[in-house]
C-alpha cells in the first residue's frame, strides 16, 4: 500500500533543527479508476498513522513511527525512538 503525507502537513524543505519536534500523519492511495481520475491513484481521508521527525544536530535525524495512530494521539518521542546519522 501507498502512503503520503497528509494535506497541509510541513513542507519537508523548510524542516531544520529550529522547528523542533515535526509530525506527518499519513494517508493511503486508493486507485480511484478510470471513470473519475483516468486510474491515477488518489489521497483517502482514513489515517494509516503518524511518524515523528527531529533534526537533534546537524547530522542526526531522530524518528519514530506510530501505526494507526492521529498526530493528536501522538505527543512525542517513546523509548523506541530511532536516530539516524548521516
Amino acid at each position: 500500500m501507498q502512503f503520503n503525507a497528509a494535506a497541509g502537513s510541513p513542507d519537508p524543505a523548510t524542516i531544520s533543527q529550529a522547528s523542533g519536534l515535526t509530525k506527518y500523519q499519513f494517508v493511503s492511495f486508493a486507485n480511484s479508476g478510470p471513470s473519475e481520475t483516468g486510474g491515477v491513484p488518489v489521497p483517502q481521508t482514513a489515517i494509516q498513522g503518524t511518524a515523528l521527525f527531529q533534526l537533534t544536530g546537524t547530522r542526526t535525524l531522530k524518528m519514530e513511527v506510530f501505526p494507526g495512530k492521529t498526530a493528536d494521539q501522538v505527543s512525542g518521542f517513546t523509548g523506541a525512538a530511532k536516530t539516524y546519522v548521516r
